[in-house]
């Protein structure tokens, strides 16, 4: 375990409280509790995450009422999983300078990515994790702006995502939109497709309606579940809905559906899951938006755009009735009734 923390840029030995603890730049990422457990300072999701993945090697370590560190069994732990830990751990209290030099040394030796490739990994903010992900992988390095793409937006993994879409202000424009069109009130019965962290499903919820969430990332799934505990959360496509024709009075659509292959055929997939007169809310990106912060590259080149007539008529082919696109700065509202 020494030689692992050690091992990491700018990190020295510190005594604290008696026990060894493991610095960069003075901050304190990990502790030698004894000679047979270590505590890894990972922030409350990143501890919660490590000790649903391995119960048993890893436990929560409470600081009075504050969850302060996974306290990791060295017995039980093997080298691969102390060294990413420390690793992540080490991430979050690095300055700029460490993480940036982390990223090419991390990098460069195993998979000899290209200056444009790791340019985008500092810019995506890709972590540790992420990178030894696409390590194991194996692949060429023409599929990393798809791998890229997957792991940050379209099929979202890992400790930055789950930081990125756990946050309370994600896509907060594009949720107030969908509520305020579909206006949910106690008994109706809300689909939430490409459900992300569930913020939208957790807002639903508090209308009084019940919500139901499904999406294709098995990380987002669980990461919805912690943050909209009274919503139902399933694995699933949008074109292949596991419901009953009209189970549901509402489906939303939150910055999600310029990623699917197949619009026509979720579109078709929303209006049988809907009860007749049920409402539909889809908020995407036009365009305009493209290349910058909202789509940007490689993102945007995986994506697709729409004009506002093309959605209109991707609803119409879909059997939709009451059909209106807005247009607010590039963020599309497209709203139907079954």
């Amino acid at each position: 375990m020494r030689g692992l923390a050690l091992a990491l840029p700018g990190v020295v030995e510190q005594d604290h409280h008696g026990r060894p603890s493991f610095r960069v730049a003075g901050r304190i990422f990990a502790t030698l509790w004894d000679q047979e457990h270590l505590n890894v300072m990972l922030g409350e999701a990143g501890i919660r995450t490590v000790v649903q993945a391995w119960p048993g090697v890893c436990e929560e370590f409470w600081w009075g009422k504050r969850l302060g560190a996974a306290h990791v069994d060295l017995a039980l732990a093997d080298e691969l999983l102390v060294g990413e830990l420390l690793a992540d751990a080490w991430e979050q209290k690095a300055p700029r300078r460490l993480l940036e030099d982390r990223i090419a040394d991390a990098t460069e030796p195993r998979t000899a990515l290209s200056a444009r490739c790791l340019a985008l990994a500092r810019a995506f903010r890709l972590g540790h994790d992420d990178l030894r992900t696409w390590e194991r992988r194996g692949l060429p390095e023409r599929a990393f702006d798809d791998w890229l793409t997957d792991r940050v937006a379209r099929r979202p993994a890992g400790r930055r995502a789950r930081d990125t879409y756990g946050a309370e202000d994600v896509h907060d424009f594009a949720r107030r939109a969908i509520l305020g069109a579909l206006q949910l009130r106690a008994g109706d019965r809300l689909l939430d497709v490409g459900c992300g962290g569930g913020p939208l499903l957790r807002d639903a919820l508090a209308t009084g309606a019940s919500a139901t969430g499904v999406d294709h990332s098995e990380a987002m799934v669980d990461l919805a579940r912690e943050h909209a505990p009274g919503a139902e959360v399933v694995l699933a496509t949008a074109e292949h809905l596991p419901f009953p024709d009209g189970s549901f009075t509402a489906v939303a659509m939150s910055v999600v559906f310029f990623f699917l292959p197949r619009p026509l055929a979720a579109l078709h997939e929303a209006r049988r899951v809907l009860e007749p007169a049920g409402r539909i809310a889809i908020y995407t990106t036009s365009a305009k938006l493209r290349g910058t912060p909202a789509a940007p590259e490689p993102l945007a080149s995986r994506s697709h755009f729409y004009e506002d007539d093309e959605l209109m008529a991707l609803a119409d082919s879909a059997g939709f009735g009451g059909i209106s696109v807005t247009d607010h700065d590039g963020g599309q509202l497209l709203t139907a009734t079954a």
